[in-house]
């Protein structure tokens, strides 16, 4: 018995003494390009999804900084080139230690097609890609691929998956792993919202410890594919682009699973209590979405952070929204439990993924539809519409209610006083967007002729001129006219804050007028109780009259705003 565990701590011995004889070194090469060529789509986050990888992967991941190339927006020939750096410096390193154990990690975000990457003008060939990577001299490779599609507000990056790459039989790579964002028929796409690609900002987050279900500190390739998978189905579920699901092709021989970050690597860290539980939306001090994560209860999950301000909104199952701040010190670990967080005002229901959702807003009719403009609203309009006038309208409020000023003369007028003004409320709730509806009412005051402003001749009758028996010396004109007007429209918003606009509107005026007339009777004229009057004598009569019209027409114009 005691010769048996003298030869069990002597093997031991040998195990740890072979570990620090042989370390484990890792690489990386993480390229991003937003540029795939004058026919396709300027990506927004290719480049910076890169950088992110780099970073996770530098913090946690065990890649020192001096064995780490990133390039951005690379031609095919700077794409190359940097691996053949990458394998210069892994050379030189088992030239100074022959027993050192090599793992490298690839990353690649944006354009591909069939063909290969799109690299700018340049197509870089999936053999001549795969030849590259399958050169390095490592035991371990693990390659991240992002890149596919076409698309707009979710835009799709790249084009087909190629399978050939990940499955090809001649490929002879031996400890190998390649995750990629989606499979071979399906588009990858990228986010406004979280400023990024899904299928990164999935593995990021489980990278940094989201994805670690056993809990012993590290996240292996597996834990991070699988945590991935799940995050990205569910944020392309209701995308334009449509579901997304990552795939993988592994081949590593020997037992356990590769570690892709170490938590125990970070200089800090944050912790969710064992008892929370919901969907936790984590910002730094910019308000920049940073990690996003499903906790269930009885589960602590430790994130690696870099230090820093941060700011926390939980959904929970109950659907009731919680929200709290951290303060995540250099080298420290931050807690994070049900006390920290405090009840807040429910948020609107968003479809995942759906970045015109990010319009929303909370309106009365607007939670049944996806909202296109949020919280504080102002906003400047100008219509046209059917019987001749143009409007000017400058409002401000919230989407539900906001108040407006309008101005309104016939075109063609600007030289003259204005002909009306008013003011009133309105409301707007969106569609489909990039589509929202607009409903206003107003009051407005006209001045002016109201036969002449609207071209209806005979509107009044004006008897003591038309039938006047003297001679009219003093005509005065008192008139008091208001138009309310009921206007429904649809708007089309092409870019964030500006939409064209078209609809229709009911104009009701009630116009109301006050003549006084000052006339001399002509010779032989008569009036009074007896029936004679003395000739050339001033009589004043004075005519009143009130009418309404109602009227449809329709309109189009353009609105600025802002919020």
């Amino acid at each position: 018995m005691k010769h048996a565990r003298i030869l069990a701590a002597a093997l031991m011995l040998l195990t740890a003494l072979t570990a620090a004889a042989n370390p484990v070194r890792r690489y990386l090469l993480s390229a991003g390009a937003n540029n795939g060529g004058k026919d396709r789509v300027l990506l927004r986050y290719a480049v910076s999804d890169a950088t992110a990888f780099a970073a996770v992967m530098t913090e946690m991941g065990g890649v020192e900084r001096k064995n780490a190339i990133v390039l951005s927006d690379p031609s095919g020939r700077e794409l190359l080139g940097g691996i053949a750096k990458l394998n210069k410096i892994m050379a030189d390193a088992k030239v100074a230690n022959p027993g050192i154990r090599g793992e490298v990690f690839v990353y690649y975000s944006g354009h591909a097609d069939e063909n290969g990457l799109k690299l700018g003008a340049e197509t870089l060939g999936w053999s001549e890609f795969r030849n590259a990577v399958s050169g390095f001299d490592a035991e371990v490779r693990i390659a991240v691929l992002d890149a596919c599609g076409a698309g707009a507000i979710t835009r799709a990056k790249g084009g087909v998956a190629q399978p050939a790459f990940l499955s090809d039989a001649s490929s002879n790579m031996k400890g190998y792993a390649f995750l990629t964002s989606s499979n071979e028929n399906e588009t990858s796409q990228e986010s406004d919202r979280i400023k990024g690609s899904y299928f990164t900002y999935a593995l990021l987050s489980g990278m940094r410890g989201a994805a670690d279900m056993t809990g012993d500190g590290k996240v292996s390739v597996s834990e991070a594919y699988q945590y991935a998978f799940n995050e990205t189905l569910q944020y392309t579920q209701n995308t334009r682009a449509g579901t997304q699901h990552p795939s993988r092709d592994m081949n590593l021989v020997g037992t356990g699973d590769v570690v892709m970050t170490d938590l125990r690597e970070t200089s800090a860290a944050l912790s969710l209590d064992v008892n929370l539980e919901g969907r936790f939306f984590i910002r730094d001090k910019n308000g920049n979405l940073f990690a996003e994560l499903r906790k269930y209860r009885g589960r602590a999950i430790e994130l690696g952070m870099p230090p820093g301000k941060y700011s926390i909104e939980a959904e929970t199952p109950s659907l009731s929204w919680m929200s709290g701040n951290v303060e995540i010190a250099a080298n420290k670990r931050a807690v994070l439990s049900m006390s920290d967080m405090k009840a807040m005002e429910r948020k609107t229901g968003v479809a995942r993924g759906d970045d015109n959702a990010a319009y929303s807003e909370n309106t009365p009719i607007g939670r049944l539809f996806n909202n296109i403009i949020g919280k504080t609203i102002y906003g400047l309009s100008y219509y046209v519409e059917l019987d001749g006038l143009m409007d000017v309208s400058v409002y401000a409020g919230m989407p539900w209610l906001y108040a407006q000023f309008e101005y309104a003369q016939p075109i063609g007028s600007l030289g003259r006083r204005p002909k009306a003004y008013g003011g009133g409320l309105g409301t707007r709730f969106g569609m489909a967007a990039p589509f929202y509806v607009n409903s206003d009412l107003l009051l407005m005051k006209f001045y002016g002729d109201v036969d002449t402003l609207f071209d209806t001749d005979g509107m009044f009758d004006d008897p003591v001129l038309g039938n006047t028996k003297g001679l009219v010396t003093e005509h005065k004109r008192q008139s008091s006219n208001y138009l309310f007007k009921l206007r429904l429209g649809v708007n089309y918003a092409p870019i964030r804050y500006a939409a064209f606009s078209g609809g229709a509107y009911l104009n009701c005026l009630v116009a109301d007028r006050n003549d006084e007339f000052i006339i001399i009777p002509k010779p032989g004229v008569t009036s009074g109780a007896n029936g004679d009057s003395p000739p050339n004598r001033e009589q004043q009569v004075d005519y009143h009259e009130t009418k309404i019209r109602v009227w449809p027409g329709v309109y189009a114009g353009i609105t600025v705003f802002v919020k």
